[in-house]
């Protein structure tokens, strides 16, 4: 049986959407788990209107998406997790096919592809990668799928084996405390898995926004960012603590490029958690190419330095 969550808050326009293509899902053993978290609009009735019994509604004080998700995983009869938000939707035949290969290669996560939504515009994302991993180094799968950007930083285009949540005492952190929870649970997720199971066919269809999660509010969340990739190396084994370090540098670079507020940015920088993640991306599994240009990023003064990372983010160089 599946378990799929759905965190909810002020989504009476999109909720019906998501519950709609999760009720209508081929795999007939699945409930859903509908956390509401305080929402004051109309979502609630919208829910109730659609009359399922796969629905299990919840609700609880607006605590965020984390405490959300960790309260569903709590009551989940399933024995593997998935997640879906409030204003996304999914292949029917998504479910069917994740738990159909869980099941038959006994797999701890497995992944799909996604296909990112923006207005009328859609492009698919997928690993490149079809079947069976099975981990036997786990540095060599945080290098080859993490860092490589195969294994993403969702949780919604997962299927997560409950035990394996549970053993490993892996739950989400508060959204209030960190941005992109699901993301700090991928990177804790690294120091445990053994076998992921991956499938190219992008079943998830994510809807971006200009107000979305990952794009509004770049300055303000460039802090707990680094808060995250802090958590997520200092939780990590030893020898995935460099992966987690690269991925972080990227990411802070891209926030600092968009954030809008060079004052943040620059007090961001000079961050010895953020310098020591520079320093590991020049060094760590580097072209000559990527050492000689991080070596330059890394000795400049703060002003300068901010001037040419976001011409490299914005140039793609």
């Amino acid at each position: 049986m599946v378990s799929v969550i759905v965190p909810v808050f002020n989504a009476e326009k999109t909720i019906e959407r998501c519950l709609k293509s999760l009720i209508n899902q081929t795999l007939t053993e699945l409930e859903i788990i509908v956390v509401n978290d305080g929402s004051t609009d109309n979502t609630v009735n919208v829910i109730n209107s659609l009359k399922s019994d796969k629905i299990k509604l919840v609700n609880q004080e607006n605590r965020g998406q984390g405490i959300a998700r960790n309260n569903g995983i709590k009551l989940a009869k399933g024995d593997y997790i998935g997640f879906a938000d409030a204003d996304d939707s999914v292949d029917l035949n998504m479910y069917k096919s994740m738990y159909a290969a869980a099941v038959k290669y006994d797999a701890e996560l497995v992944q799909c592809g996604i296909i990112d939504i923006r207005g009328n515009q859609s492009q698919a994302r997928a690993a490149d990668v079809e079947g069976l991993v099975t981990i036997n180094d786990r540095e060599e799968y945080a290098v080859n799928y993490f860092m490589a950007l195969k294994h993403t930083n969702e949780v919604c285009n997962k299927l997560i084996k409950k035990t394996f949540l549970l053993d490993n005492n892996l739950q989400f952190d508060d959204t209030r405390l960190v941005f992109s929870e699901d993301l700090l649970l991928n990177i804790k997720m690294l120091s445990h898995l053994n076998r992921v199971y991956y499938i190219n066919k992008p079943f998830y269809f994510y809807n971006i926004s200009n107000d979305g999660h990952c794009l509004k509010g770049g300055r303000e969340r460039l802090e707990k960012i680094c808060t995250l990739f802090k958590a997520g190396a200092e939780y990590s084994a030893d020898n995935i603590k460099p992966s987690v370090r690269c991925v972080a540098c990227s990411v802070i670079w891209e926030y600092c490029a968009k954030a809008g507020n060079d004052d943040v940015c620059m007090r961001v920088l000079k961050y010895d958690f953020v310098k020591a993640c520079m320093r590991t991306s020049m060094k760590y599994k580097a072209t000559l190419h990527h050492r000689a240009v991080m070596g330059i990023v890394c000795v400049l003064p703060v002003k300068m330095k901010l001037k040419v990372i976001k011409y490299i983010v914005n140039n793609k160089w």
